[in-house]
């Protein structure tokens, strides 16, 4: 790091006057030459002595005006189209950029130098962190009991930080994973929060799931825990529903006998029109979820969102793998696009869920524009600071069982209805699911499950008799 070394802050709203401050005590490595802001009222302005020079698109000029040498993106709630036209340029201008993260801690007004860091991967594609009134889930949770299961896991453990800086009366963190769950009390140390009870335990097995509910009495329960591999579940039909279907029906009976008051399931758009059997699974979920609803004191709602950016086994994580033993990328088909978010995104998603729901609701998110994965391949390995085709080749390798070419957020029938959020919205289920007859098919696939001698497709029968939509590819 050079001395003095000359910088723009993009951005001149709270966070880039924050990190202004913050960089004055700090840091006295950096002179701050100015601002860059696209809003016309603010340009030719000042901030602490400091202008607002013009907006983004004058920064080439800019940057050869002023010697600029790095450029600290300030500007929590931008789009990644935004990011991705800055890191352009400073990339044309052989310019370092740096950026403060879009996440909890920023949108509560908490900036800090170490938060600054270089561009990552998922600053192209996650969108701004959605912000919700964190004070109504304050006081919301400050006296309750809370039950995450699949604590160990991506959504998990964001969900017990989350849940941890919080403060709720008693936070349970219930997963199979030892390793995970050691991890797990690691991290969450640094948020001072002791009233955290660690249990290793598998949602398939009902008595452990009775005692831990009985034992913990919590109020309310985030159930995270689920196989999520489509490729890995087409080779293993049974695991998939016993873990996803049984062991979440496990739960939301023993919810309702122990009267907890909220289950909130953590759901997929690979439920909708499902192509895999991971999907279906989801999808069958979410249909018990509508059942149980109808009939308890318990208030049962869901979540449903897309793949979450850098989560176990993602394929942002893969990728990089893959440029940093020199290529190739590989991707199943150039065609093929997805839905992105980011972590805290779809925890604070998982929150909004709990503060805004009524009894047999599912949210989801406005998910903006779907990425090309051959597009985020090429992001990525110009990030990486090398020439898609020349230096790091992209092999397409066809898609793999389960696969979609795009993934669907709601069913076609499904009504999508606003909430106060602007980005949040809640569906309406299609149709009206018959308790009996849903039981009874969930019963004889269970039956087809426990058997000495496993017929695959007996179950995948079952399945598609409660998800008539199902169709495996």
């Amino acid at each position: 790091m050079n001395k003095s070394s000359k910088i723009f802050i993009i951005g001149a709203g709270d966070a880039a006057q924050k990190l202004l401050k913050v960089l004055r005590k700090t840091d006295s490595s950096y002179q701050i030459v100015g601002f860059v802001d696209d809003d016309k009222d603010k340009i030719g302005k000042q901030i602490a002595g400091i202008k607002i020079l013009g907006p983004i698109s004058d920064l080439p000029r800019l940057i050869k005006e002023n010697q600029v040498q790095e450029l600290f993106i300030a500007i929590p709630s931008a789009q990644s189209q935004l990011i991705r036209k800055v890191v352009g340029i400073a990339q044309q201008e052989n310019l370092k950029s740096k950026i403060i993260p879009r996440t909890i801690d920023i949108i509560r007004g908490l900036v800090r130098f170490e938060q600054v860091r270089d561009i990552k991967p998922q600053d192209f594609l996650g969108r701004p962190v959605v912000k919700h009134d964190l004070t109504i889930a304050s006081e919301k949770v400050k006296d309750k009991i809370v039950l995450i299961t699949g604590a160990a896991g991506s959504i998990g453990s964001e969900l017990a930080k989350q849940m941890a800086i919080l403060k709720p009366k008693k936070l349970i963190c219930f997963d199979w994973c030892e390793n995970g769950i050691f991890e797990l009390k690691f991290k969450l140390k640094q948020y001072g929060f002791s009233e955290i009870k660690y249990i290793i335990g598998n949602i398939q097995d009902k008595i452990k799931v009775d005692q831990v509910i009985a034992e913990q009495g919590p109020d309310v329960i985030f159930h995270a825990a689920a196989y999520k591999h489509v490729p890995l579940m087409e080779e293993n039909i049974e695991e998939a529903v016993k873990n996803n279907v049984i062991g979440t029906e496990n739960l939301a009976e023993t919810a309702i006998k122990y009267k907890v008051k909220d289950f909130i399931l953590i759901s997929s758009d690979k439920a909708i029109n499902p192509s895999s059997v991971m999907g279906a699974t989801k999808r069958i979920t979410e249909k018990l979820m509508y059942v149980c609803a109808n009939k308890n004191s318990t208030r049962f709602t869901g979540v449903r969102f897309g793949n979450v950016l850098l989560s176990n086994g993602s394929v942002i994580p893969l990728f990089e793998e893959q440029i940093r033993k020199g290529g190739p990328i590989t991707i199943t088909d150039p065609e093929m696009v997805r839905y992105f978010m980011t972590i805290e995104e779809a925890v604070q998603l998982v929150i909004q869920s709990w503060t805004l729901g009524e009894n047999g609701e599912i949210f989801v998110l406005d998910m903006g524009e779907p990425v090309k994965i051959k597009d985020l391949a090429d992001y990525l390995i110009r990030a990486y600071g090398y020439i898609p085709g020349k230096n790091i080749e992209i092999k397409i390798t066809g898609s793999r069982p389960g696969e979609k070419l795009f993934e669907e957020i709601v069913l076609d029938k499904e009504k999508v209805i606003k909430t106060k959020h602007p980005k949040i919205f809640v569906v309406k289920k299609e149709e009206e699911i018959k308790s009996n007859e849903f039981l009874e098919q969930l019963k004889q696939l269970k039956l087809s499950i426990f058997k000495s001698q496993i017929d695959t497709q007996e179950i995948l029968n079952k399945i598609k008799i409660l998800v008539p939509n199902f169709r495996q590819l």
